[in-house]
Order: C-alpha cells, then sequence, then structure tokens
C-alpha cells in the first residue's frame, strides 16, 4: 500500500517519526483530562458476540467466556434507583447475547433517563421479543453499519452480514425505529485509514439506503478506528501500526478535547470494574481513585484524572471521535 485512503482522497502514508506519548503531548499544551460530571453508565455486559469482527477493540466472539453475572447487574440497578437521571449506555460483544438482557432492560428502565443499546444487526433477527422490548421501553437503538458497501460490510464483520443488517433495518423500521423512536447507524473505515466527514457520509448513507432499499434513521455516528485489540493485531501484522499511529497524531486536534465521551461517561465492565472509558475497558486500564460499584455516585469522581495513554490519539483526531460519532458537530 502505498498511501492511505482519507474519506474519497489519497493521502501519502505520514513519515516513520518517534510517536510522542500522549500525555507527554497533552502537557506541552498545557492540558489536562479530567472527569466532569458523570451523566451517563456505560455496561459493557461482556464479550460474548454471533460476530468476531476484524476491528473489534474487545475481541468479541462466540466463544468468549466473559458475561456480566446478574450479581453485578443487580447492583447497577441499585445504582440508578439511587442515582435518578442518569442514562444508560449498553454495549458488548452483542448485549443481546447476554442471559438477562431483557430482565435487565426492565429493570433499569424505570430508573433512567433514557436506554440506549449498541447492536450489531443481524442479532435482532435471532429472537423478535429483542425489538418488542425495547420499543415497549422506548429504548434507543445504536447500530453497527460500517459501509454501503455490501463487500467491505462483510469484509470487516463475516460473509452475509450486510444483507443480514438490512433486513433487521427493515424490520426496526417496521416496528417504528428511524421515525419516532431512535434508530441510528455506525460507521468505521474498512481499513488503515480515519474516515470521511461524518456529515457527508451521512447524507451519502441516507440517500443510498432510502433509494435503494427504502430505510431511513436518524443519525450517523462516525467512528475512528482504535489501534487496540484485533484491529492492532492487523496492524502490527502487515507492518502499518506505527504509520497508523503517526497518521493519527498527525491529525491530532487539541480543540477535540473538552468534548471527549470520557469526560462524561463512566464504563461498567462485565466483572464490576471501573474504567473511564470502553476503550481503557479494553485494555484493562482502570479508574484512579479506588471508587469502586459498591460506593459509585455520580460526584464522587468529578474532578478526577482520566487515564490516557497512545490510543488516546484515535479520539482526538480530526473532529475527534467517540461512542456518539464525531466530537466537533458542524
Amino acid at each position: 500500500m502505498k498511501g492511505y485512503r482519507f474519506g474519497e482522497l489519497s493521502i501519502c502514508c505520514p513519515a516513520r517519526q518517534n510517536i510522542e506519548p500522549f500525555t507527554e503531548r497533552l502537557a506541552r499544551i498545557d492540558r489536562s483530562l479530567k472527569k466532569d460530571r458523570i451523566t451517563t453508565i456505560q455496561v459493557n455486559v461482556g464479550s460474548l458476540c454471533n460476530q468476531s469482527c476484524i476491528h473489534c477493540h474487545v475481541n468479541g466472539s462466540p466463544h468468549s467466556k466473559h458475561i456480566m453475572p446478574w450479581s453485578v447487574m443487580d447492583g447497577i440497578v441499585e445504582l440508578f434507583r439511587n442515582n435518578p437521571g442518569l442514562k444508560l449506555d449498553m454495549t458488548g460483544g452483542s448485549p443481546e447475547l447476554h442471559p438477562d438482557f431483557l430482565d435487565f432492560i426492565r429493570a433499569c428502565s424505570c430508573h433512567v433517563n433514557s436506554i440506549s443499546v449498541r447492536s450489531n444487526l443481524t442479532v435482532l433477527l435471532a429472537n423478535s421479543e429483542f425489538i418488542e422490548t425495547l420499543k415497549h421501553h422506548n429504548v434507543e437503538i445504536i447500530c453497527s453499519f460500517p459501509d454501503i458497501s455490501s463487500e467491505n460490510t462483510d469484509y470487516q464483520r463475516g460473509r452475509g452480514v450486510f444483507h443480514k443488517s438490512i433486513k433487521a433495518l427493515k424490520i426496526l423500521n417496521e416496528s417504528g425505529y428511524g421515525d419516532k423512536l431512535m434508530l441510528h447507524l455506525v460507521h468505521n473505515p474498512t481499513g488503515f485509514v480515519l474516515p470521511a466527514l461524518q456529515e457527508v457520509l451521512e447524507n451519502r448513507y441516507r440517500d443510498y439506503l432510502r433509494e435503494e432499499y427504502g430505510i431511513k434513521f436518524n443519525n450517523l455516528y462516525v467512528l475512528n478506528n482504535m489501534p487496540i485489540g484485533r484491529f492492532q493485531d492487523m496492524l502490527h501484522k502487515q507492518s502499518y501500526y506505527e504509520k497508523y499511529i503517526s497518521l493519527m497524531k498527525s491529525n491530532f486536534n487539541p480543540v477535540t478535547i473538552d468534548g471527549l465521551m470520557c469526560r462524561y461517561i463512566l464504563n461498567i465492565g462485565w466483572d464490576g470494574r471501573l474504567y473511564d472509558c470502553d476503550f481503557n475497558n479494553a485494555l484493562n486500564l482502570p479508574i484512579k481513585g479506588g471508587v469502586t460499584l459498591m460506593n459509585l455516585a455520580p460526584g464522587l469522581l468529578e474532578g478526577n484524572d482520566i487515564v490516557i495513554g497512545d490510543h488516546c490519539y484515535g479520539c482526538t483526531a480530526m473532529k475527534g471521535s467517540g461512542c456518539y460519532g464525531t466530537v466537533l458537530k458542524d
């Protein structure tokens, strides 16, 4: 590969260089990353998944044994009960495959401000009760749909995933999702590149899915691929790790820092440990300060130093990236 695909433009690979640690980069510009008041509890119920995507930062697969026990889920329900007004963001793996997924949704629904579930779409075809329960509790669904090219989507997520995803999206539309019920799609690049602008891709997705399949959705979230998990393995295997980190570093944007999701999200891992974000969870980098699920309250972590590493270049490149898409919106 002689160049990177950057949106619709090919740009030259950045020259190999010593990568300035992210901690030093922040210090050099006299910035720091600290927790604001937490508004969203992101619960990673485990890495069990019906897919084994090549970019997955948690190495999700059908063989994973990491499944959140009900004792941890019960502690999270108690957290919501004692701290009304928080948002619940469920992720995995595939959250729907957790044996207590539906019971957890029901238990949390009366204590939270809103619920969102991150779905890979194809799993929704396995059980009609999934969509019915999510609809009943007005759950926002955030769906992985990496590309409007069937070839690119199947390359990243597995053979046949694109057309199964289209089928699931049509069922969601028939159930009211994409209109009054929130349905968002998530794009991430197939290769070792940074994505095109979110607003450009959203228009492209919207036009194509409407014209080809009659599908509608609310928003498109664009994410940078993080150099961890299986994506990191691919980078090393093809000797692109340093080049990819250099690409992210050369596109570092300090304006993104104030809007990073780690400032207002707290991630809870399958075993109940606490993290600043799901990427730190995948890297086993727990929060500082000794706070646990047992004594957690949203205000306790306000002002707490966020654990950072070189992977943070991924969230601060270009217009920024996070679980809710581009950080800097036009």
